[in-house]
């Protein structure tokens, strides 16, 4: 503490700061000033925390809110196959932003990082309170083949082969 705050002039210059940081930051509960305390108390640093390091054991983390880590989200997205059943509905909006087909098929070293921004993007609408909503396309937006009769089929095989040569 004595290097920390040397004097009261020091100490009273640190609080703004710290003031000042919470106010930038959104920590405006006790209740996210007691989950920072809690982990300071589990911290094996003998210094004192730095206001950016203090403040980010305020926020809470992605697993905090239900939310995997990046590196879990993007082996479920590059995974993924029709009717998998997602972790959370932002691992699939992620997903479908960077292109779930180019995360099956290209590298990690190109993809990691386009999925790593989207996915970071998306969790911090999260996690500063705003749904996400997941869009469906309405069923008049899909199209439906309709069945065709035998002959009216094997005449449009017929055609097909005839412009094939």
């Amino acid at each position: 503490w004595k290097h920390s705050f040397p004097d009261d002039k020091a100490m009273m210059s640190d609080k703004r700061e710290w003031t000042k940081g919470f106010i930038e930051n959104g920590v405006r509960s006790v209740s996210q000033v007691a989950k920072g305390k809690a982990k300071a108390r589990q911290s094996t640093s003998p210094f004192f925390p730095s206001v950016g390091l203090f403040l980010s054991w305020c926020l809470p983390s992605l697993e905090d809110v239900g939310l995997p880590s990046v590196e879990a989200a993007y082996k479920e997205a590059c995974c993924a196959s029709m009717g998998h059943e997602w972790s959370h509905s932002v691992v699939l909006l992620a997903s479908r932003e960077t292109g779930s087909f180019d995360l099956k098929r290209l590298p990690e070293r190109f993809m990691f990082p386009k999925f790593k921004k989207n996915y970071e993007f998306l969790c911090s609408k999260v996690m500063s309170g705003e749904a996400l909503v997941v869009a469906l396309p309405a069923p008049e937006d899909v199209a439906v083949p309709k069945p065709v009769g035998v002959a009216k089929g094997n005449a449009l095989w017929r055609e097909v082969r005839k412009g094939l040569g």
